[in-house]
């Protein structure tokens, strides 16, 4: 056995190494991690970014799906994705860590008064393995991203996806070995640069180090030796990096969108706020104030004064019609079906879609729907245009908001003879490779990135949330509008005769049914914040006439919704405010300023009022006539996720008016985490962490779904007292099944795997999740085989329910 006492024994050596002296060995591992977590604090803007960043790209199934674009794209592409990486992400997280640590006079202090070679060691590898983190925080997101890869029936998609992301994988690791070498070798690499024209950059912009350097002397620089500041150089580059994202950030949030797509974004974001926050970090530590929250809280603060930049988007249109009352809405349908009110039996059954929420993934699946209904019409004898006229209105949620606008847009672009409008060249970030039917038209338009430029307003210009800036609820629109724009043949005829027909920018009511044209009518479903009650954004009245009103009330004035505030009434109706905050929110704001008179809204902000969905898109502040904040409108899936209860009410509705049609509602939903089974005890398990905070989140979440199915069940009780029963089918539910463990196989029941792989719901979907939906609906194997089978035996009938 060794000696204690030997200064050369391995327990003196240890006690040497971290400082312990002739103390106990928890009391000396107590101190050495005091001063690990010390040093964390100091460095605190970069750890927490790199915490953030592995949290984002680790943990949530969206930021994976965006390296699927990356790793398939040319090694140029992945070489400048690396480059940009290291530059604005690693090189600025060991930087910060390092201007931040042998800045700190307190830790100056500390390391003369107790020297230890563990200290010395924590002050020179904690910035390096935060830099290196970054790396790592590729690695897992990529290791997440193969783990979703979906089981598609092409597996050679996924196989070639998967070596791919093994390959990034390889890439990561390589990149960081050449980031620790740069670290290690970077003081002589600093020193060539000062010998060169290094050293004329630092003197030139030395005026403006030393304005932004301080309280000087409360800073460790105070009492090292005189000399170069060795961090200067670190002080250049995240100077430099600041100025880039500003520029970068103060352009057209969809322009750099289109440079900057997708995990080139993260990266930028991610490193390019860590200048200011290092830079608030290091003077708060001088001065002994917090300003990081003291900034957050200035800027809460002044908010709550001058009101936030959220508001909803408002047009004023000089020549437009209002609403249009159900029964008229009716009798124009029938025309363009062929019948007449007096023989409604003679009709076809109109098609209410209920479309339910889930960003871009509703939307997508939706689109699918619709769009292989337009084109397998022929095979039903059909033909397109027949088969646009029989859908008479689409209650939607979300995602489906999006996907329903985009839809019924395209359809008044194909005009009276429904020709699919869409340019034929290969669409990014679609699976497909040439647009030539309906389906690939529509889905093409909900499968752009609509997440980047969501991002970059998220990430800056809603931190400071007022100003004449666009928030990010504006600009995820504007994209919305850009891709739509770019993705029509603008060659294609006006011929749908409507006032604006080419852009999502238009007015919605101008967005219409007309006699020369049926278009399906929007009924857009949002939440009051104030009241928690539906606010539709839709062209129909909110009454109606009818023999017998469902509700009881008048038959002159049925309510078309019950306990429902409609949109374009809220934005119509003046009021009067309280209180000089109010009062000062309305004089400052543009339309009140150039005494604007607000009646209507673009077709992107109507599609927004139903998908504001939490984080991703701020409540919006619904303006009324005198330019007060009425009221605020988020995400409808808030109340319920599936669009049915509006698509239920419309239905009987629809048969109060006329009660020889029998209404067919086609319930889309997108979620394959739905049980296949109502009463399903699936989901149960042990008791998970924090069971008391995560039961109240989870159960506030898993509601609106539970509504929504509800409603489905209370739809078919419904159906089945307002149509024949020899329709036999009421309504038709087409949803996303759990994840198959065979594809291939045509077998559903005991197919489903019971740790299915996590599905992206965002603005953004990968080409694998594509394929992994238009399978729900393509071949002969889709789980929803019966129900497709009933949905055209349905669509082919007349309302009193023979065959056509």
């Amino acid at each position: 056995m060794s000696n204690p006492e030997d200064p050369h024994s391995l327990r003196n050596r240890l006690c040497d190494f971290f400082g312990c002296g002739s103390g106990h060995w928890l009391g000396c591992a107590w101190n050495c991690l005091i001063e690990l977590l010390w040093l964390l604090w100091i460095a605190r803007a970069p750890f927490g970014i790199v915490v953030f960043g592995h949290l984002l790209l680790g943990f949530a199934p969206q930021a994976q799906d965006l390296l699927i674009p990356l790793v398939d794209s040319s090694l140029l592409y992945l070489l400048l994705f690396f480059v940009l990486h290291f530059v604005f992400w690693a090189m600025p997280v060991h930087y910060s860590a390092r201007i931040l640590l042998s800045d700190d006079r307190r830790l100056f202090d500390y390391a003369k008064a107790h020297p230890s070679p563990y200290l010395r060691c924590l002050e020179q590898y904690i910035p390096r393995l935060l830099g290196i983190a970054t790396f790592a925080a590729l690695v897992m997101s990529a290791y997440r991203a193969i783990i979703n890869l979906p089981n598609i029936k092409d597996q050679g998609v996924t196989d070639a996806l998967s070596s791919e992301l093994h390959h990034f994988m390889v890439g990561c690791v390589i990149a960081a070995g050449v980031f620790l070498a740069y670290t290690v070798y970077r003081h002589g690499m600093e020193d060539r640069l000062r010998s060169t024209w290094g050293s004329r950059l630092i003197a030139f912009a030395r005026p403006l180090l030393n304005l932004l350097d301080i309280s000087c002397h409360r800073s460790a620089k105070a009492v090292q030796t005189a000399g170069n500041n060795p961090e200067e150089v670190g002080l250049l580059l995240l100077i430099f990096v600041f100025i880039i994202f500003v520029a970068v950030l103060l352009s057209a949030p969809n322009v750099v969108a289109e440079y900057l797509p997708l995990l080139f974004s993260v990266s930028l974001m991610l490193g390019g706020w860590l200048p200011i926050l290092t830079y608030l970090s290091a003077i708060g530590r001088r001065v002994q104030a917090p300003l990081i929250v003291g900034a957050f809280a200035g800027i809460a603060v002044l908010t709550s004064i001058v009101g936030d930049n959220h508001d909803v988007r408002l047009l004023e249109v000089k020549a437009t019609e209002g609403s249009m009352k159900l029964d008229a809405a009716l009798h124009l349908w029938m025309e363009a079906n062929g019948c007449t009110p007096d023989k409604a039996s003679e009709c076809p059954r109109p098609i209410i879609v209920a479309a339910s929420g889930g960003a871009s993934r509703a939307g997508f699946f939706m689109a699918s729907v619709l769009g292989d209904l337009l084109d397998k019409a022929a095979a039903n004898k059909l033909d397109a245009t027949q088969m646009r006229n029989r859908v008479f209105a689409i209650s939607s949620i979300s995602g489906g908001s999006v996907g329903a606008v985009m839809a019924v847009a395209a359809m008044a672009n194909g005009g009276k003879a429904t020709t699919q409008p869409c340019r034929s060249k290969p669409v990014p970030y679609w699976y497909g490779t040439e647009v030539k039917n309906w389906r690939g038209c529509l889905e093409s338009l909900m499968a752009g990135d609509f997440l980047t430029p969501t991002f970059i307003g998220l990430s800056f210009h809603d931190l400071i949330p007022f100003g004449p800036w666009q928030d990010r609820a504006a600009i995820i629109e504007r994209s919305w509008e850009q891709h739509f724009t770019e993705t029509m043949n603008t060659g294609t005829p006006n011929a749908s005769k409507l006032s604006c027909w080419n852009d999502l920018a238009c007015p919605f009511y101008s967005l219409r049914p007309t006699k020369d044209l049926w278009l399906p009518l929007l009924v857009l479903n949002g939440v009051s914040v104030d009241s928690g009650n539906r606010i539709v954004t839709t062209a129909l009245s909110p009454t109606y006439e009818a023999s017998v009103c469902p509700s009881g009330d008048a038959a002159s004035s049925c309510p078309l919704f019950a306990d429902t505030l409609f949109f374009h009434d809220l934005i119509r109706n003046p009021s009067k405010g309280s209180g000089w905050r109010t009062e000062l929110q309305r004089l400052i704001t543009f339309g009140y300023l150039r005494g604007h008179d607000y009646n209507d809204v673009r077709l992107s902000t109507a599609a927004h009022n139903s998908a504001r969905f939490p984080i991703v898109s701020p409540p919006g502040n619904i303006r009324d006539a005198a330019h007060y904040v009425i009221d605020r409108i988020v995400d409808g899936g808030y109340l319920e996720n599936f669009g049915v209860l509006t698509a239920s009410e419309l239905a009987q509705a629809v048969h109060a008016v006329s009660p020889e049609l029998a209404p067919l509602v086609l319930v889309i939903s997108n979620d394959p985490n739905e049980p296949v089974e109502i009463m399903s005890a699936e989901k149960a398990g042990a008791t998970s962490f924090l069971t008391d905070l995560s039961g109240i989140v989870y159960a506030v979440a898993n509601t609106r779904d539970a509504r929504g199915m509800l409603a489905v069940d209370q739809l078919k009780t419904l159906s089945r007292g307002i149509t024949k029963l020899q329709c036999k089918v009421p309504l038709v539910r087409i949803r996303v099944w759990p994840e198959r463990i065979d594809p291939k196989s045509d077998k559903c029941e005991g197919n489903f795997s019971e740790t299915p792989r996590a599905v992206s719901m965002s603005w953004w979907l990968s080409s694998p999740l594509q394929l992994r939906l238009i399978e729900e609906i393509e071949g002969a194997q889709t789980c929803n085989a019966r129900e497709l089978k009933d949905m055209w035996g349905a669509i082919s009938m007349k309302s009193n329910c023979l065959k056509q």
